[in-house]
């Protein structure tokens, strides 16, 4: 037979314990609560780790709607409505972002004036951007600096194999 004491102490060890057992676990999660996700559960991360060496921006064509979802959009132009349209995603260094209309002078596309600029985008800075890709000549550039380099990307549609749902813009 067992005393009062000896209860005590049970009913005590079995409280003890099971507080250890739910209150140390919670600690080590509420711990991982604040920690960085890993590359694989980061999209952007992702993109930038299969990217070509020298890539200072990626478009990803005609997102879908997980894309969006994944990449959210930090800004949007409409540069014309046409239903059409990518995200504009440049790499950490990128110091600049131009688009310039075009116009044709009979042998040649020359920048006509700039649309839009962005002089110093965030690190992770998206921009979803509306505009037709023409199957003739382009109506819009896009322009990219960074201190690695920089790079023009004609706003057109590639008739022979289509636009890949993602493209690399690498620097020149």
């Amino acid at each position: 037979m067992r005393t009062r004491k000896q209860y005590v102490l049970l009913i005590s060890f079995i409280v003890i314990t099971l507080t250890l057992i739910f209150t140390v676990p919670g600690c080590s999660l509420a711990g991982k609560l604040f920690e960085k996700p890993p590359a694989e559960n980061n999209p952007v991360q992702v993109l930038w780790d299969e990217a070509p060496e020298g890539t200072i921006a990626v478009l990803i064509n005609q997102p879908t709607i997980e894309q969006k979802a994944d990449f959210k959009p930090t800004e949007r132009l409409v540069l014309e409505d046409s239903g059409e349209g990518f995200l504009l995603i440049p790499a950490e260094k990128v110091e600049e972002i131009t688009i310039w209309s075009l116009e044709f002078n009979g042998s040649d596309f020359v920048r006509k004036k700039d649309v839009y600029k962005n002089l110093d985008p965030d690190d992770e800075y998206i921009l979803d951007l509306t505009v037709m890709r023409p199957e003739g000549g382009p109506h819009y550039e896009i322009s990219v600096v960074s201190d690695g380099g920089e790079a023009s990307y004609y706003i057109a549609y590639n008739g022979k194999e289509g636009n890949p749902n993602i493209e690399y813009i690498e620097a020149d």
